[in-house]
């Protein structure tokens, strides 16, 4: 049932490569979560109707990219942008509030919504750590 693997002898050169191929696999994700879409496809994306027969595919896209949002600002900052949102904020809370916080600001709509995002969380979820 179980094959027996055999020994693979990798020089330092070629296990860095591996490493870094992989590393930019995973981080493939978090980018494609946050890829830039200006404030009108944010709204697009979010506020959706039952009738439109697409707006479940919409809405999962809408939350993956608050989600990425979020995960980029745990670990770094988003030009120049840092929050620290509690654990203890859903993700829908932050996907309303990204919502109401976009369609409030319309003269920014031509903007990066991962940017504009990044801003209003980090006005409203600062870091405490100065």
């Amino acid at each position: 049932m179980f094959q027996k693997f055999r020994k693979v002898k990798c020089d330092p050169a070629q296990l860095a490569g591996i490493v870094l191929s992989i590393s930019i696999l995973l981080s493939v994700n978090t980018a494609h979560a946050t890829e830039s879409i200006n404030g009108h496809r944010f709204i697009s994306l979010c506020v959706v109707v039952d009738s439109d027969y697409q707006s479940k595919q919409r809405f999962a896209e809408c939350e993956s990219f608050v989600g990425g949002v979020r995960e980029v600002l745990g670990n770094q900052t988003i030009h120049g942008h840092r929050a620290c949102i509690p654990e203890s904020v859903p993700d829908i809370q932050l996907l309303v509030a990204g919502i109401v916080r976009m369609k409030s600001v319309p003269e920014q709509h031509d903007g990066e919504a991962h940017v504009i995002l990044a801003e209003f969380f980090a006005q409203r979820w600062p870091c405490n750590d100065r």
